[in-house]
């Protein structure tokens, strides 16, 4: 029965560890390829076998696994990171072993990527544009409209995912439209105060500091659960 069980980074929670240790009573022998072993806490504790290289090299994973892995003993490749899901793919295909398709975990791991994938298939989906330079904001809130959802492409963790209600682009100018949402967050619990400072037709000029705001909002507590 082929042993080896390969581990490619993981999340750093500790679930990542965890899935090592049930490898290990499953019979498995895991190891773990990584780039920065100190990252992840209770490591050690796994007694697996810990191999450090650039994980985010394909190459520098392919010649690690050659160097120090019997290609006939490897029973798997894995990861618990969603990052390394394409790496983790495209290693499983070449060693012919079980596991996704690379194409399909870049479609996956790319939210354009996905969105365009399920417009073409006829997927029911909300509006959405995808924005690689700040001159195309204008013109993609005309199409999708506000408050939108912004979020990058290849993250993870719902990372600097933003609700966005209005934008203002560096270095411009222009007539403030108008002001919404002021009622909706005066009556949200713990809002103390809400001041505007500008009204609909007034010119915005280019922030210069902290001072240069539209308005404030005061409220009690540090965060949105401690209001309540």
């Amino acid at each position: 029965m082929k042993k080896l069980l390969r581990s490619v980074e993981s999340n750093t929670t500790g679930t990542g560890m965890i899935a090592l240790k049930k490898a290990q009573e499953r019979g498995f022998s895991p190891v773990f390829l990584t780039s920065k072993p100190e990252r992840y806490a209770g490591l050690a504790e796994t007694g697996c076998r810990v191999l450090v290289c650039d994980t985010n090299s394909l190459d520098a994973l392919r010649t690690t696994i050659k160097k120090e892995l019997p290609a006939d003993q490897i029973a798997g490749i894995m990861t618990t990171s969603e990052f390394y899901l394409v790496t983790v793919a495209t290693l499983a295909e070449e060693y012919g072993l079980p596991g996704n398709p690379p194409e399909a975990m870049l479609v996956c791991r790319n939210k354009a990527q996905t969105r365009l994938r399920l417009a073409k298939a006829n997927v029911a989906q909300p509006r959405f544009a995808i924005i690689r330079t700040a001159k195309e904001i204008p013109e993609t809130v005309k199409a999708i409209g506000l408050p939108c959802v912004v979020k990058p492409t290849d993250d993870s963790g719902s990372n600097d995912v933003k609700l966005c209600s209005g934008f203002l682009l560096s270095g411009k100018e222009g007539t403030l439209q108008k002001v919404e949402g002021v009622e909706e967050v005066r009556s949200m619990p713990g809002i103390r105060n809400v001041t505007i400072s500008a009204r609909a037709g007034d010119r915005v000029y280019i922030p210069q500091n902290a001072y240069h705001r539209l308005g404030y909002v005061i409220a009690s507590g540090g965060t949105y659960a401690q209001t309540e």
